[in-house]
């Protein structure tokens, strides 16, 4: 935008006209993706292309994740300039060229909002103790508030607005007529995305089939677009007429936006509802929650074998032989592996370590490498009791989340019995 500073600094002090109806965004947001659906495939294209890389190559070094988010973050943020910089211009009386200074800040406006919200998250990560925990905790209260008050931050810098403090005060302008939009724009793709990945993994919810662990990448990626499209909609819906003129946007927006909406599909209009969001929302808990009880259910995958026990003080060291031609112990995790009695009462306090013939691997007891279908693992456990009490007991188990392996004898090294294996 060219305008000068003083209508910049007028941007967002225009209150909603009562006397006309307000805009629905929904209708808008379906026009919005119909009109631009033959760009959508290859930007979709790009959006996968983190997502892949990472469960293709099973990432799991904490580096290595983090360097797919940033790859992430950029290509979304540079998905959501192209098509608020398309839109932008093709309701502008003269279109114009994206300018180098709108990127910078609207790449670091971005960047700037997502490590807000998973700074948080990561200081609780990288802390143990409870109380730091709670830190982080109370950590996202503001962030939280400051994310859905500045929510259309996008917008305003797409539009070529310049100074920090008009990019700001546009945004939570076009929050306060409506402090729930930011909510809106979710509702429906968490919903969506939700109910298909949870269906997606009901055959199998701990990702040990392949086929089904990137059809549930590819969907979970529609979030994105479907979130941007319903931002952009709102965004436009809510710019007052006084502010929709010194945008220099096309005269008669509601007319322009009745065009936008026509030919596209009533049932996308539908389906980005938040109401029916929330249902889908719903329905989507319920599967997971499905899912998660056949999860903690289902024996593992691979075939293990106690090879060897031993104990020291209040230490049981196992030596395990797991072997998974099948499906190469994807999904598979051994930081659920667990001592305890015939009910599953609990021996094991903490599982302290995760060792491997194959190497000192990181994250090992997170994942183990695909590359293999035998692997020899010797886990150590902390437990309860010791000496005695420990040597002494006659039902001691093997577990893997709630599934009982194999019996562990700690007055003998003889080998165990197999663990019967899921097919």
């Amino acid at each position: 935008m060219q305008g000068k500073s003083g209508d910049e600094a007028n941007l967002g002090a225009e209150s909603p006209d009562e006397s006309q109806p307000a805009i629905d965004a929904i209708p808008l947001a379906a026009g919005l993706l119909w009109s631009d659906r033959r760009i959508l495939l290859p930007l979709f294209l790009l959006l996968l292309i983190p997502s892949l890389i990472e469960s293709f190559f099973r990432v799991s070094s904490i580096s290595g994740l983090m360097g797919m988010l940033v790859l992430q973050r950029t290509i979304q943020l540079v998905f959501l300039l192209i098509i608020t910089h398309r839109w932008i211009n093709r309701l502008r009386l003269k279109p114009q060229a994206l300018a180098a200074g709108t990127v910078i800040r609207f790449m670091a406006a971005g960047y700037l909002a997502w490590f807000s919200l998973i700074s948080p998250l990561m200081f609780q990560l990288a802390e143990t103790d409870d109380q730091s925990r709670l830190v982080g905790l109370f950590l996202m209260v503001p962030v939280i508030f400051l994310w859905l008050r500045y929510y259309f931050y996008f917008l305003p810098i797409a539009f070529g607005i310049k100074g920090w403090r008009e990019i700001l005060h546009f945004s939570h302008s076009l929050v306060q007529r409506n402090w729930k939009t930011p909510l809106y724009t979710i509702a429906a793709p968490l919903g969506i995305v939700g109910l298909i990945s949870g269906l997606i993994y009901a055959p199998a919810p701990d990702g040990r089939v392949a086929e089904l662990q990137y059809m549930a990448t590819v969907t979970a990626e529609f979030f994105w677009p479907m979130c941007c499209y319903l931002s952009l909609a709102y965004g436009f819906s809510m710019i007052g007429e006084r502010e929709w003129r010194m945008l220099q946007l096309e005269p008669y927006k509601r007319d322009r936006f009745e065009t936008i909406t026509k030919g596209s599909p009533g049932m996308w209009t539908s389906a980005l509802r938040p109401r029916n969001g929330v249902k889908l929302l719903f329905i989507a808990a319920l599967v997971w929650l499905a899912n998660k009880i056949q999860l903690e259910t289902t024996p593992p995958a691979p075939e293990i074998k106690i090879v060897n026990a031993s104990m020291n003080d209040d230490r049981v060291t196992l030596k395990l032989s797991l072997s998974d031609e099948r499906y190469h112990f994807r999904g598979f995790q051994p930081v659920h592996f667990v001592l305890a009695g015939e009910n599953r009462h609990l021996v094991s306090v903490e599982l302290e370590n995760v060792r491997s013939a194959i190497g000192d691997l990181p994250g090992l007891r997170f994942e183990l490498p695909s590359r293999f279908s035998e692997v020899d693992l010797t886990l150590t456990f902390k437990t309860n009791r010791s000496g005695e009490a420990l040597s002494g007991l006659k039902d001691l188990y093997l577990w893997y989340r709630l599934s009982k392996l194999a019996k562990v004898d700690l007055s003998s090294s003889a080998t165990q019995q197999v663990s019967p294996n899921a097919e």
